[in-house]
């Protein structure tokens, strides 16, 4: 399946909540979120995408970048923006803010990938990760229909298609304290954070 999958890094644009910098570029011992997440795909041998409506900032990542085509506050905008711009017939999703993002998590999130799903994704309860999920492209047409209502949760999703659940228990197999879902909105999180590591 690995050959049949391609990266997608959400790269979103400046952020108030984290001193107006794109969460791509905050660093871990010298390291970029962004160079930490798609090292992890390049170690599986698997190529990766970027998602910016900022292109002209990853003009030195070596990666190649894509626009949104719908434009909307959403997750949802990139998820399908990489879906229609893969040549393979699945994408990983990572948001770029996920920097101890684990390799073995991520092989494993895509061994479960069948083409009868439309989306594999980590979950306990009502509880889901969208952003660190497996999607097929025949995702589209869903995605364009709740964006033509602006529905913007990426949860409405999994509604509509056909989805394949991992449990956070067998997610910790491979991360034990599951840091893989760590993700930072405030730039507090990231000092505090990175002070610990």
């Amino acid at each position: 399946m690995k050959e049949n999958i391609t990266g997608i890094i959400l790269c979103g644009g400046r952020n108030k909540r984290m001193n107006g910098q794109n969460k791509a570029f905050l660093e871990i011992e010298g390291k970029t979120f962004l160079d930490l997440i798609s090292s992890k795909f390049k170690e599986l041998g698997i190529e990766s995408i970027i998602i910016s409506n900022e292109p002209e900032l990853f003009q030195k990542s070596g990666i190649k970048v894509y626009k949104d085509i719908i434009k909307k506050s959403t997750p949802l905008c990139g998820i399908h923006s990489g879906l229609s711009n893969i040549k393979t017939d699945f994408g990983f999703v990572a948001a770029c803010d996920m920097p101890f993002l684990k390799k073995e998590l991520i092989a494993e999130i895509i061994s479960q990938t069948e083409n009868k799903y439309y989306a594999v994704t980590p979950n306990e309860g009502s509880f889901f990760q969208p952003l660190c999920s497996v999607y097929s492209k025949k995702c589209i047409p869903f995605i364009e229909a709740l964006l033509s209502k602006d529905e913007v949760k990426v949860d409405r999703l999994f509604e509509l298609v056909r989805v394949k659940k991992v449990s956070y228990e067998k997610l910790r197999l491979t991360d034990p304290l599951l840091e893989s879902f760590l993700n930072f909105n405030y730039f507090g999180d990231y000092e505090k954070i990175f002070s610990e590591k």
